[in-house]
């Protein structure tokens, strides 16, 4: 049995330890093909570039935002990795023998620095194991010990809760203390976070605005100015769909709604009415409104009431929501996944919920102390799966509830004031702590270890720590294979059924070089004809070096598989060679905001960058050439170009606005203004496209309120005559792109109805295609539009993030690329490159002949 015993612990060890420096893993990461390293490993394989080979099955892995730590951490291993390293301590000296961790790592990593959750428990609190209690854990680092908290002593299972170990014992990063300098606070009410990772804090008092990454490191700060040398204390902080910021606060003579860009530039403002009191925001991406709180009171205390300002980017009042329910404090607000918003009452310790169109759904909590009561109720946000988090002030913690108010679980109880919250893309929860000026950074801290309780709707409960999950189409055989886990399994089966034929053969990395073809699950890489990997092959060659000006911005096709459908399966489709420009700024071959792109004939690029106010020109390699202001003449001033197009003279068409007008401007390619004519305002964005044959422009215009919206296509001579309109029949709600095809066939996207409408070049019917969804064929958000030579449509698949092909007649073709971020425009270059700006990652992308 000893025998025994040491080769389950060998093989044990085997698989535990990573490919890369084969040593045991040191902080475990799980890429998507489910194969584990070391992250300092997989930092040192990645470097600074954004994709990499796995190098066990040669897949093409992205990182994401965060690089090699936004990676899922595999928890399996690292709880593993911890048993083996304590039986080795308890076994003595002679049992370890396992070497020094070469690279960037240390010989063992701290128990400080390990995420550990749940577990199977015995009744006594701990792991159900036979060995001695653990060793103590060696001290926390000094920059670690007020910053890190592990969780130990775990007990037994109550409710929500586990008895023994307080909720707020997830691993996190808390950072700040009370003061003036970079990091520090005085009063962090306010909190938003990216979709790149980026934290935004509103330091009110400091008046200002600090940004950090999801490791809490000070990236910049930026004064919250009015004008001038005047500024206002922010009281909240949100996004809205084009990564800009909405920030709230008063100054001394007046409360404000601030809209800033990423690096602090005042993009727009408006005026709310003095209370004295604190305000929360949210933006409705969809509808592009912004949400405010508002607490007003009579002549007494006792006569006071609270509701909603929905308002227009403009200032313009849409709505006012809560009065009906009585709200006495709003404080915060939030949006979630469906367009739902929910709002915090202070003073009721309730939350209120309402649906998309403004109508009262449902409240709950109560004040108390209770699980699923609050006590002054405060930052409020929610996860991907609809959970709703609340910063339960008075309690002084953090509460958990699912998308119908019902209580599931404490996040954090041992924080002294929390008020802000907010949800960063990956899953980590971000709060702040009013008093104790901090901000803390939880991972992501519920990770579903096992199944249980099956429900309808296509969500589940996680039986260790009940979170809900959100199952894939697919079902429950959606979720991920644990390859690990599979892979132990079959070890503990080798050893309790087969005990002649164990030890059978070397491991080396994550895999065991004889294995049950039955039993092993096997992803990407090249097969043989049995389902397995071709091991009696050679090893795949290292792809050849990227050249160095293009390590960064190209990605080549390799491995390609077997056509299945429209897509080479194997390959992702984002994997053509390109060439991409930009970063955010305002210097030359920077952007803020490229929201419309034309090539011309000669191979020029023009991109409308449209918070910069000006016209940038490229060549198809990417360099820059010139740019010039988007000028308007005779009135001193520019507009913010929203789309542009050519006409068959080679002159550029151009629609936008300034802050009180809106105008088509034709240039010649130098930015000398030719023409302009005015157009009706809108607070909607607008598209531009050139009928060559008839010399006539067509331009996209929505009016009306969101939930009576009215789409359709002006179509104009060159002097501002009307000369007809298109689309009304339809019923396009958000007409957002259009183009001409080479026949003079009209195609426009509907960002809101989520189709492509075609019309003849005499602006008659022909048909639509898309529809809301995923799949093939279907679109969410269309935005650019354009067409080849052979006439197939390329359509900007905006909240997909891809672009897709379709064939003239609407057929799907194919996934075109489907990793960018927020692509927005689309043009087709003479030789049949494809160009697509990226308006959250400020970038230019310029696709071969594909």
């Amino acid at each position: 049995m000893a025998a025994a015993s040491s080769s389950l612990g060998t093989q044990f060890q085997e698989e535990l330890t990573c490919s890369i420096c084969l040593e045991l893993f040191t902080r475990p990461k799980v890429l998507p093909c489910q194969h584990t390293f070391c992250q300092d490993c997989l930092q040192d394989l990645a470097g600074r570039g954004g994709t990499f080979q796995c190098p066990n099955c040669r897949q093409q892995v992205r990182l994401p935002p965060q690089g090699v730590t936004g990676l899922p951490d595999n928890l399996m291993a690292a709880n593993m990795c911890e048993i083996l390293q304590q039986q080795t301590l308890l076994s003595g000296p002679a049992a370890r023998g396992t070497g020094h961790h070469h690279g960037n790592h240390r010989e063992r990593e701290q128990h400080s620095q390990r995420v550990t959750f749940g577990g199977k428990r015995s009744g006594t609190g701990q792991f159900g194991r036979h060995s001695a209690p653990a060793p103590a854990p060696a001290p926390i680092p000094a920059e670690l010990a007020s910053t890190t908290n592990v969780a130990r002593g775990r007990g037994h299972h109550h409710g929500n809760q586990w008895q023994g170990e307080p909720q707020s014992q997830y691993q996190r990063t808390t950072f700040g203390t009370q003061g003036f300098g970079f990091g520090q606070f005085m009063r962090p009410v306010g909190v938003t976070v990216t979709e790149k990772g980026e934290i935004f804090v509103a330091d009110r008092d400091n008046q200002r605005i600090q940004v950090f990454t999801l490791q809490g490191t000070f990236v910049r700060q930026f004064p919250t100015v009015v004008s001038g040398e005047k500024k206002m204390r922010p009281h909240d902080v949100a996004m809205d769909g084009e990564g800009n910021l909405w920030v709230v606060g008063w100054s001394v003579s007046s409360d404000l709604a601030m809209k800033y860009n990423k690096q602090g530039r005042v993009l727009g403002k408006f005026d709310l009415q003095k209370t004295n009191w604190y305000r929360g925001v949210a933006v409705d991406t969809r509808r592009n409104h912004i949400l405010i709180t508002q607490f007003t009171r009579g002549d007494c205390w006792d006569n006071r009431h609270g509701e909603v300002l929905v308002f227009r980017p403009n200032g313009t009042l849409e709505i006012t929501v809560g009065q009906q329910q009585g709200m006495k404090i709003p404080q915060y607000i939030t949006m979630d996944g469906e367009g739902n918003f929910l709002v915090s009452d202070y003073e009721n310790h309730c939350v209120y919920v309402y649906n998309k169109d403004k109508q009262f759904l449902f409240q709950f909590g109560g004040e108390g102390s209770g699980e699923g009561q609050l006590k002054g109720p405060l930052g409020i946000c929610t996860d991907r799966a609809g959970n709703i988090i609340v910063a339960d002030l008075g309690n002084r913690r953090v509460e958990m509830f699912d998308k119908t108010g019902r209580f599931l679980k404490h996040i954090a109880t041992d924080m002294e004031r929390p008020y802000a919250v907010a949800m960063a893309p990956e899953g980590q929860l971000v709060v702040t702590d009013f008093t104790d000026n901090k901000v803390t950074i939880f991972p992501t801290f519920c990770l579903s270890q096992c199944l249980e309780n099956l429900e309808s709707g296509g969500t589940l409960k996680c039986a260790v720590c009940r979170q809900q999950v959100r199952l894939p189409p697919q079902g429950v055989t959606g979720l991920p294979d644990n390859l690990m886990a599979a892979n132990m399994c079959e070890i503990l089966q080798q050893q309790t059924s087969l005990p002649a034929a164990r030890g059978t053969g070397h491991h080396h990395g994550n895999h065991r070089q004889q294995e049950h073809q039955s039993q092993r699950l096997r992803f990407g890489g090249k097969r043989s004809g049995t389902g397995q990997f071709d091991r009696h092959s050679a090893p795949a060659p290292a792809p050849a070096p990227i050249p160095a000006a293009l390590a960064s911005t190209t990605n080549a096709a390799r491995g390609r598989g077997h056509r299945h459908g429209n897509q080479w399966q194997g390959e992702p489709q984002s994997q053509y060679h390109r060439t991409t420009i930009g970063t955010s700024g305002s210097g030359p071959g920077q952007f803020y905001s490229p929201s419309g792109v034309t090539v011309s004939e000669e191979g020029e690029i023009f991109v409308a960058d449209r918070d910069n106010q000006r016209i940038q020109v490229f060549t198809l390699q990417g360099t820059f050439v010139r740019q010039f202001p988007t000028v308007v003449p005779r009135r001193e001033e520019k507009i913010k170009p929203e789309d542009v197009a050519l006409d068959g003279k080679g002159n550029l068409w151009v629609v936008g606005r300034t802050e009180f007008a809106q105008f088509a401007v034709q240039y010649n390619k130098q930015g000398r203004v030719l023409r302009k004519f005015d157009l009706q305002e809108s607070e909607w964005y607008r598209g531009v496209a050139v009928d060559t044959r008839r010399n006539h422009i067509l331009i996209i215009q929505t009016t009306g309120h969101w939930v009576n919206l009215h789409g359709e296509v002006l179509v104009y001579r060159p002097d501002g005559t009307l000369v007809r309109t298109v689309g009304q029949q339809q019923g396009m709600r958000f007409p957002r792109y259009i183009t001409v095809g080479r026949e003079g066939n009209i195609l426009v996207s509907d960002s809101d109805n989520h189709f492509v409408y075609v019309y003849n070049e005499d602006g008659q019917f022909l048909f639509s295609f898309g529809g809301e969804g995923r799949g093939e064929g279907q679109l969410k958000g269309p935005g650019g539009i354009c067409t080849d030579r052979a006439g197939n449509i390329i359509v900007v698949d905006l909240r997909n993030r891809r672009v897709e092909m379709f064939d003239k007649t609407g057929n799907f073709g194919k996934h075109i690329t489907t990793d960018v971020r927020m692509p927005c425009a689309v043009a087709m270059a003479p030789q049949g490159q494809f160009v697509v700006t990226d308006v959250e990652k400020n970038t230019v992308s310029i696709f071969p002949t594909y």
